[in-house]
Formats: structure tokens, sequence, C-alpha cells
């Protein structure tokens, strides 16, 4: 007999689908508790509006099931804006009862994410509530998908200016590669080693003139030996003014072109010089 008993109250269910009674939403307003009773849950019906809710009021929705012994196995209240698809899931709490089944749902609104408020502020749109009851026993087309009500919130007593809008299926920022320019200076620790070198150079050079005794000014050149002379003398300074210019900032390249350019006419002015004196040490 109980066999018999739950496969006509299966077959019941999918004949009738599901039999909806005592639909109201129940919310606080200024801290005094309203009632909406909700009739039927059919295409023809409109949803139910609230107004003025501010972030401290809580909705209240319940309704129970009736003569449908098997709880369905999808009864679920979807808060949010549907034609953004972006809407939050609220379980209920049920309870079963003399073959029916009261499901109760509960909403702080002070829960609701930033993301639907932050479009319903910027669309001005409502928050919608749509009811969905469903079972795989029960044809598809007798499962209920209704949207049963639409508040509409005070969005002053909200937070929300916080909240990164998304980009969804739209051209990102364009990314640009910026390359770092050539650079025009050596690192401080190069610069100033290489400084340390040409004064130790240039110091052992003059001890070294000291020492052999060409700096004794009988050793002056005269004539076309004087001009190499000058000209040595004029190519020692022309590389410290190089080497000064790229300290305050001349590019790498062009110090070396004007140095390599120095450097051929001091050799050839050098040599000479210095094969001239060589005689006379």
């Amino acid at each position: 007999m109980k066999l018999l008993a739950l496969l006509f109250a299966m077959f019941w269910c999918q004949i009738m689908a599901f039999n909806v009674e005592n639909a109201k939403l129940t919310y606080t307003l200024n801290k005094e508790s309203k009632t909406i009773k909700i009739n039927s849950f059919d295409d023809k019906t409109s949803p139910e509006h609230v107004e003025f809710l501010n972030v401290d009021d809580t909705v209240k929705f319940s309704f129970k099931l009736d003569k449908c012994k098997k709880v369905p196995e999808q009864i679920e209240l979807l808060v949010g804006l549907p034609e953004r698809d972006l809407e939050i899931s609220v379980k209920p709490t049920l309870k079963t009862k003399d073959n029916s089944v009261l499901a109760i749902f509960k909403l702080p609104l002070k829960d609701l994410p930033q993301s639907i408020l932050y479009f319903a502020n910027k669309e001005e749109k409502q928050i919608a509530g749509t009811v969905i009851i469903a079972s795989s026993e029960v044809e598809k087309k007798k499962n209920v998908f209704k949207q049963v009500f639409n508040l509409d919130l005070d969005l002053k007593t909200f937070k929300f200016d916080s909240f990164p809008e998304p980009l969804r299926l739209e051209a990102l920022p364009e990314i640009r590669h910026v390359f770092p320019s050539p650079p025009k200076t050596v690192s401080p620790f190069l610069a100033q080693l290489f400084a340390v070198i040409i004064i130790a150079t240039g110091a052992g050079l003059l001890l070294t003139w000291m020492s052999s005794g060409v700096t004794k000014f009988d050793n002056i050149p005269r004539g076309s030996t004087f001009l190499c002379f000058i000209g040595f003398i004029a190519s020692i300074v022309g590389f410290e003014f190089i080497f000064f210019r790229y300290y305050l900032g001349t590019s790498i390249f062009d110090t070396i072109n004007a140095s390599t350019v120095l450097g051929i006419f001091g050799l050839i002015v050098g040599t000479k010089y210095l094969r001239s004196i060589g005689n006379n040490i």
C-alpha cells in the first residue's frame, strides 16, 4: 500500500505540477513590518513592487507547496539584475509537514553585492526577485521560473562608490612598450675608476719626466719640433676636455668619436716630439 501511495503521489505531482499556496512578501519599512500577498506564479501576474527600502531593511519571501510529498530538487530565489545576468542565489529554509513544503527566504539588503548596487544606481534599475521551483520528476514546462517582485532601493543609504566597473566584451587599454633611451653615461663606479686611472697615469708620467730631466727649460724644443711639442700638449689638454664633457652628459658614442680623432693626431705629433728629445736625455 505504501508503494502504491508513493507512486500515486509522484504521478499527482507530474500531472498537477507545483501547487503554490500562501505566497507572501514581507519587508521592514522604517522598522515597521509590511506584508504583500502574491496570489499566483503564472506568467500573466505582474511582479509586486516595493519602494523606499534602505540598507537596514530585510526582505522575506515565503510560500507553501501543497500536495507533494517530495521536496523539489531546486528551490531558490534569484535577486539582482537579470538583464545584466548579475544575480545572487538565496537558499531557503525548508520545512515539511503533512505532504507540504514550506520555503522561507530571508535577505538582509545590507548583504547585496557591491556590483548589483553599482549597476542599479548607474542604470536606475530596480532589484528583481525571481523564484525557481524545479524537479526532474515534473514536466519541464510545468517548472516555475517567475519574477515575483521588484525592489526600489534608496541607494543613498548604501555604500558602493569604490566598486571598480569590470570590463566585459570591451576593448582593453592598449599596451604600449616604452623602451629605455640609450645610455648617455656609464655607471658612477666606472667613471670614478677611469678618473683614478687617468690621475695615476698622469702623476706617473710627470714623475718620470722630472726624474729623467725632460722638464728642464734647456730641453724646450725649437723650430719645427716646438710645433710638435705644442700639438702634443694640446692633445693631452684636448683629452681632458673630452672626458670633462663626457662627465657632464655627452653620449659615450660622441666621446669615442672625438677621442679617436684626437688620439690619431696626438699619436703623430707626440711620436715626433718624443723622438726629437730622446737624443737630449
